[in-house]
């Protein structure tokens, strides 16, 4: 009896697990006419932007990246900064992941995002 209690408590647990992980990836277009040379994507409670995600990489302008996220990650909300080549920078706040699979960073009279 015992060996099966132990199986029901592991399957509970492996299917809790797949509830909680959340899908945050999503793909990310340059539309600013310039290129993009830091990208940060950070959840909203955290006080640090953390590492820039393109490490030496640049998103050259009409560009796009696809950012993938670990399952260890249970924000919903993040918030999103790029620097292009003029250090113009481009924030998104507090946008839910978990709901949006497309954003376009642009210019527009100014930094602006689009997403769906």
């Amino acid at each position: 009896m015992k060996k099966k209690m132990t199986v029901i408590v592991a399957v509970m647990f492996l299917c809790f697990g797949s509830v909680f992980a959340l899908d945050l990836d999503f793909t990310l277009i340059n539309g600013t006419g310039v290129d993009i040379y830091e990208v940060y994507v950070s959840p909203v409670e955290s006080d640090d932007w953390g590492d820039d995600i393109l490490e030496d990489d640049i998103l050259f302008d009409e560009e796009d990246m696809l950012i993938t996220f670990g399952d260890q990650h249970t924000s919903r909300y993040w918030d999103i900064l790029c620097i292009d080549e003029d250090y113009d920078e481009y924030y998104l706040e507090e946008i839910d992941l978990t709901e949006v699979s497309l954003i376009i960073v642009v210019w527009e009279d100014g930094p602006a995002f689009y997403y769906e």
